[in-house]
């Protein structure tokens, strides 16, 4: 059955031939004979070409389809790999050199790594804590931008879906990472902005259940520092 694509292909091919044999009856007897040529091949050409191209297309689409196919089962594996190691971190036995072991293990996955890593600071614990922090700023070693935009996204929450630890971590390992794009510069100021608001406005978007006042004085000089790093 012949389809859309292939009936306009023909179409075209058709009136351009038209054309080329038009021009080569108007001619000397030697554009006369390549004519005849052209009347010959034309049946030829108008009955291939359209499959060819078709068939071009149809490669295309199959590579593409094929390759987004063997990134998804990848982006799945690597989700698997990454869920069995943070297990293995949140472990309550864990000691401070096979957290950090695993964090970069975790962190070699690049951008899969730097959500689950995050949830890791906010589960607590000092070792813990210490090793997701390391795993975050080695993931910026990868995908430094990613990371950057992912830790700017966590300050800009106010639905209290973080701690005051958790931000005060996420502030200290974009510090070090050194993200300076505007994007983190903007969440910065924001964030001032909102410790500036006072304690009650704060603790409206920001978990402050385990935190004190000096805690709160404390970040309020880690965004100053880090903004000051920044030129803001």
């Amino acid at each position: 059955m012949t389809t859309p694509v292939e009936i306009r292909l023909t179409q075209e091919l058709a009136l351009a031939l038209a054309a080329l044999r038009r021009d080569a009856a108007g001619g000397s007897e030697k554009k006369s004979r390549s004519a005849r040529v052209w009347e010959f091949l034309q049946p030829l050409l108008t009955t291939l070409i359209p499959g060819l191209v078709l068939f071009l297309i149809g490669y295309v689409f199959l590579d593409t389809a094929k390759q987004k196919l063997e990134e998804r089962q990848l982006g799945t594996e690597n989700a698997k790999e990454v869920r069995d190691l943070v297990k293995e971190l949140l472990r309550d036995d864990i000691d401070g050199r096979t957290a950090d072991a695993t964090a970069l293990a975790i962190a070699a996955f690049g951008r899969y790594a730097v959500v689950p890593l995050v949830t890791v600071l906010q589960a607590g614990g000092e070792s813990r804590v210490l090793a997701a922090e390391k795993g975050i700023r080695a993931t910026a070693l990868l995908d430094r931008s990613y990371t950057c935009g992912v830790l700017a996204e966590v300050l800009d929450n106010r639905s209290r879906g973080f701690t005051l630890l958790v931000h005060k971590n996420v502030i200290r390992a974009a510090d070090r990472i050194g993200c300076g794009d505007d994007r983190l510069r903007q969440s910065l100021v924001a964030y001032r902005q909102l410790l500036r608001a006072g304690d009650t406005r704060y603790a409206e978007a920001v978990d402050t259940t385990d935190a004190n006042p000096g805690q709160i004085q404390a970040l309020r000089d880690d965004v100053d520092s880090a903004l000051k790093r920044l030129g803001q």
